[in-house]
C-alpha cells in the first residue's frame, strides 16, 4: 500500500481452522525485492508450520539460509513473525502483551514528529513546535539541517542552530527535545553539530554518524555528554554489539519491522537492560504496527475508548466503529455514543435489506451508509434508501466504482433525497466528479437542494 514517502506491507497468514494474523512491514525502497523474498522464504519456511513455533522460524531465516541476513530478509520475518504472534493471541483469546510478560505500565510516552514541515526559518519552525505542543505532546523531534551531507558550512550550522534555539524557546524547558541527523555528517561535523546545541540540552541526538561504522560514533561518543541515539537501520545483534557494549549510544532505536519482528526485539530488551540502554522502537508503519493492541480489546473496552475521544475531540460521525457481525457490541456502542453524533453503518448493513432490517430492530445504529454497487442495481438501493427513512434512520450514500464513476452518484443522492453523499478526497478524479455535480444541481434553479453541512448530522450542529 503507497503511504507518503514509504510503502506498507500487509501479509496475511490464515490456518487450517479459519484464524487469520496479520503483519506488517515499512520499506522506503525494495518492496518490490521484499515481496519475492516474502514468496520464496514463505513458502520454503512458513506454509505448514506452526505459528506459535516463532523461535524456530527466526533459526530457519537467519540460520538454515547460507546467506548473511540483512534488512530484507529480517524484514520478510518480522512480517511473518508479527501475524504468528498476532495467532497466538488469537487462539489462546488474549492481547499479545499478556504473551510478552504482562503489562510493565498503561502509559507510554510519545514524541511528535515529522511536524516541521515548512521553510528553514526559526521563526516558522517555531510557530509549528507551539502547535504540537498545544496539542498535548511533551516532547518532539526536529532536523533542523535541510539537505546537508557530510559537513555542515558555519552558515548552515548558524541556521540549524537558529532554528533549535527557537523551538527550545518557544516550547519551553520542560519539553523534550530531540535532534534528528539521519546518519548524514562525519564524526568531526557531527561534534561540531553537538557543541553548537549543548546549551539548548536536546533530549538526544539521533543517528550523528552513518549506522554501518561504529567506530565513527564512537569518536562522537568521546567528545560530547549529550545523549546519543540509534539503531533504526539495524537488522541483526551484531549490527549493535559494539554499540550496547561499549555504550557508544545512550537509547538504542531498532525498528520492530526490519528486526526480525516482535520476537528479536523482545531479545533485544532483554539483552540491552544489563547494560543499562534505553530502548525506543522506531517505528513509521501503519495500523498493525502502531495499533496493534486495539484490535485485541473487548468491545466494551473498545467502546470506552471511543467515548474518550469523542469527549475528548468534536467528533460528529462513527463510520463501522464494530466489526460487522457484533449485534450486540453495536447496540452497546448505539446506547453510549449515538446522542449527538452519527453511528454509521456500512459494512454492519452493506446494502442489505434483512441485516438493515435487523439493525433498525435492535437499534444499532442512527445512518446507513447506501451504495448502489453492493446491491446490484439501483432499484434494490433505492429500496434500502426507503427503509431507511421510514425507520428514520440517516442515509449517505456512496459508491466504489473506480475510475470509470461519474457524476451519476451525486444525482440519485439528491433524487432519493439522501441525507449525506460520501465523496471522500477529492484528490481523486472520481470524488471530484461528484463534489463538481452537486455544485451543478445546487446552482440549478429548479432543484430544492442546498448543502447542509453539520445540519445534515442527528443533533443538528457539529458539538
Amino acid at each position: 500500500m503507497g503511504t507518503p514517502w514509504r510503502e506498507l506491507t500487509f501479509v496475511e497468514l490464515e490456518t487450517d481452522d479459519g484464524l487469520c494474523g496479520v503483519g506488517e512491514v515499512r520499506m522506503v525502497n525494495k518492496t518490490d525485492t521484499l515481496l519475492a523474498c516474502l514468496r520464496e522464504l514463505g513458502e520454503r519456511y512458513v506454509l505448514g508450520s506452526d505459528p506459535f513455533d516463532t523461535e524456530l522460524l527466526a533459526q530457519r531465516f537467519q540460520w538454515q539460509e547460507y546467506g548473511r541476513v540483512g534488512e530484507v530478509a529480517q524484514s520478510a520475518l518480522a512480517a511473518f513473525d508479527t501475524a504468528c504472534w498476532d495467532l497466538k493471541g488469537k487462539a489462546l483469546g488474549v492481547p499479545v502483551w499478556r504473551l510478552l510478560g504482562g503489562a510493565l505500565r498503561r502509559r507510554v510516552p510519545a514524541y511528535a514528529n515529522g511536524w516541521y514541515r515548512t521553510e528553514r526559518d526559526p521563526s516558522a519552525v517555531a510557530e509549528l513546535a507551539a502547535g504540537v505542543v498545544a496539542r498535548g505532546y511533551r516532547a518532539l523531534k526536529t532536523n533542523p539541517f535541510g539537505a546537508a551531507v557530510a559537513e555542515l558550512t558555519s552558515a548552515e550550522l548558524r541556521v540549524a542552530v537558529a532554528i533549535v534555539a527557537a523551538v527550545r524557546e518557544r516550547v519551553g524547558d520542560d519539553a523534550q527535545l530531540m535532534v534528528e541527523r539521519h546518519g548524514r555528517f562525519v564524526p568531526s561535523a557531527a561534534v561540531r553539530i553537538a557543541h553548537a546545541l549543548e546549551e539548548y540540552a536536546p533530549e538526544w541526538l539521533e543517528e550523528p554518524t552513518p549506522p554501518y561504522h561504529a567506530g565513527s560514533l564512537r569518536q562522537v561518543r568521546a567528545h560530547t555528554a549529550l545523549p546519543l541515539a540509534t539503531g533504526e537501520r539495524a537488522h541483526t545483534f551484531a549490527d549493535l554489539r559494539e554499540i550496547v557494549e561499549e555504550g557508544l549510544a545512550d537509547v538504542v532505536q531498532a525498528d520492530l519491522t526490519h528486526f526480525g519482528g516482535i520476537t528479536g526485539l523482545h531479545k533485544l530488551a532483554g539483552w540491552t537492560a544489563p547494560y543499562d540502554r534505553l530502548l525506543a522502537p522506531h517505528n513509521v508503519c501503519g495500523p498493525v504496527a502502531l495499533d496493534r493492541e486495539a484490535r485485541s480489546y473487548t468491545p466494551d473496552a473498545w467502546i470506552d475508548r471511543l467515548a474518550q475521544r469523542c469527549a475528548r475531540y468534536p467528533v460528529v460521525s462513527l463510520e463501522d466503529p464494530l466489526a460487522e457481525d457484533d449485534w450486540s457490541g453495536w447496540r452497546a456502542a448505539y446506547e453510549r455514543l449515538e446522542r449527538g453524533r452519527q453511528l454509521l453503518g456500512n459494512d454492519l448493513f452493506v446494502t442489505d435489506p434483512d441485516r438493515l432490517a435487523r439493525g433498525i430492530a435492535e437499534r444499532c445504529a442512527n445512518a446507513v451508509l447506501v451504495k448502489p454497487n453492493q446491491t446490484g442495481t439501483v432499484s434494490g438501493t433505492a429500496r434500502v434508501v426507503e427503509q431507511a427513512r421510514a425507520a428514520k434512520l440517516a442515509t449517505v450514500v456512496s459508491a466504489r466504482s473506480g475510475e470509470s464513476e461519474d457524476h451519476w452518484i451525486a444525482d440519485l443522492a439528491v433524487g432519493w433525497g439522501g441525507d449525506q453523499i460520501k465523496i471522500g478526497s477529492t484528490t481523486r478524479s472520481e470524488r471530484t466528479a461528484k463534489w463538481n455535480r452537486l455544485l451543478e444541481i445546487e446552482s440549478d434553479p429548479h432543484v430544492a437542494s442546498s448543502y447542509a453541512g453539520a445540519a445534515g448530522l442527528p443533533g443538528g450542529r457539529a458539538r
